[in-house]
């Protein structure tokens, strides 16, 4: 199949930061399929790593390995097949911490797919507090809504929250069988930059 995306160019970067000793981040980019995710996991290093782990994974084998890959060629096509593999992702998840006995294992993801069809058209999935923004016309704006105790209470961040309310999140794979992933249309022009973090970034910088 010929790149129908090679109109974008795309790059990442993980860094493990200076507070923690292990990076909870995972990425990846599938440039021949116009589909890119960042995940953040949570639940430390037996949780948190293996969890965005498996997140990311399930994206790849969904995008390389399926059947259905090949005809997933507009946004919504692609789309099907993000939730497709991240519920998966969530039953795995979910499964392993009761095998284990642990609790609040999961990843955030948040996951933009560009269409093949009508390049001036994308979608952007997530769950949790990864964001997507788009940097236009020297405005950054903000793609996605936190599913945080934070913004379900209408708040910019979580400054003014109690200290056992800050920084958690309402919604991320792993947490239950399924998944509810937001879904946003977007508009795609020339010229736009479109960046995936995690809070990593946006709390911090």
């Amino acid at each position: 199949m010929s790149n129908g995306f090679s109109h974008l160019t795309s790059a990442d970067l993980t860094n493990v930061g200076r507070v923690r000793k292990n990076n909870e981040d995972s990425v990846i980019r599938l440039p021949e399929s116009g589909v890119f995710c960042v995940a953040d996991g949570m639940g430390g290093v037996q949780g948190g790593e293996v969890a965005s782990k498996a997140t990311v994974d399930a994206l790849r084998e969904e995008f390389t390995a399926s059947p259905d890959a090949p005809f997933a060629v507009t946004s919504s096509a692609s789309a099907r097949l993000v939730a497709r593999a991240i519920n998966r992702a969530s039953r795995w998840i979910k499964g392993r911490s009761e095998e284990r006995g642990i609790t609040g294992t999961g990843s955030t993801a948040v996951v933009l797919v560009f269409d093949r069809v009508m390049p001036t058209v994308a979608k952007v999935l997530h769950a949790g507090d990864s964001r997507a923004y788009r940097y236009r016309a020297d405005k950054l704006q903000q793609l996605s809504t936190d599913h945080s105790v934070a913004a379900a209470a209408g708040l910019p961040d979580d400054k003014t929250l109690p200290a056992m309310f800050r920084g958690v999140i309402t919604r991320a794979v792993g947490l239950e069988n399924t998944v509810q992933l937001e879904e946003t249309p977007i508009d795609v022009a020339a010229g736009d930059v479109f960046l995936l973090c995690s809070d990593g970034l946006t709390k911090m910088v």
